[in-house]
């Protein structure tokens, strides 16, 4: 009323899934966020899971995909990179070279960059950076293993990191939409993982492994 407008910013969205009658507050919420001409309200959901998985896990839910539109990050670009280097390497042919070294690594991923050039500022060498950030891509490979479980993606990304012919399905798209999947080529054959270090990772789990259970 008034004229005034409030944006809510719910992060951590994904933690809906263990609330206590979550289908009513979400409901709830559908409504306010369905009439913002009304309510004066927008929200902004910040989830590492899509609306559509989320609502999947949580019965007689009305559905509030399609009424919060998705916009999915993925990895940086190569200029997107090269900006996030020069920021601590001013030098050019510095940062340049760096810079390289760090999408080899990450594949242009922002947290696992930020976690690799943290080391690097620390003094330390590329091979070192890699070896001491270890821990911190394997916890997020862990996650977004699970999280691709959940969605019905992972043995579409299996299939791909033992390097076997993926169709064009459902599946294959929603990894392509997720930034999971790239395509460097025009060919079928040319799509690949986002990064060398997620497919390595890949490859070394069993086909038949279980999902480690996740928190939000």
């Amino acid at each position: 009323k008034g004229g005034r407008h409030h944006t809510l910013i719910l992060d951590e969205f994904d933690a809906v899934r263990e609330m206590a009658h979550a289908q009513i507050s979400l409901r709830r919420l559908r409504e306010l966020l369905s009439k913002p001409h009304e309510y004066g309200l927008s929200a902004v959901l910040v989830s590492r899971r899509r609306i559509a998985s989320l609502e999947r896990q949580i019965s007689d839910l009305s559905t509030l995909d399609g009424v919060c539109p998705s916009l999915l990050i993925r990895p940086l670009s190569h200029q997107g990179i090269c900006d996030m280097v020069s920021r601590g390497w001013p030098l050019e042919s510095e940062s340049t070279a760096l810079a390289e070294q760090v999408l080899q690594h990450t594949g242009g991923h922002p947290f696992l960059s930020e976690a690799l050039l943290f080391e690097l500022f620390e003094g330390s060498s590329v091979e070192d950076a890699v070896s001491q950030s270890a821990g911190v891509f394997r916890s997020y490979f862990i996650h977004l293993t699970n999280i691709l479980s959940e969605d019905g993606l992972l043995e579409t990304a299996l299939r791909l990191a033992n390097d076997q012919t993926v169709p064009a399905s459902e599946e294959f798209a929603a990894l392509i939409e997720y930034g999971v999947v790239k395509r460097p080529g025009m060919q079928s054959s040319d799509h690949e993982l986002w990064a060398p270090s997620f497919k390595s990772y890949l490859k070394l789990l069993p086909r038949n492994e279980q999902p480690w259970p996740t928190d939000v």
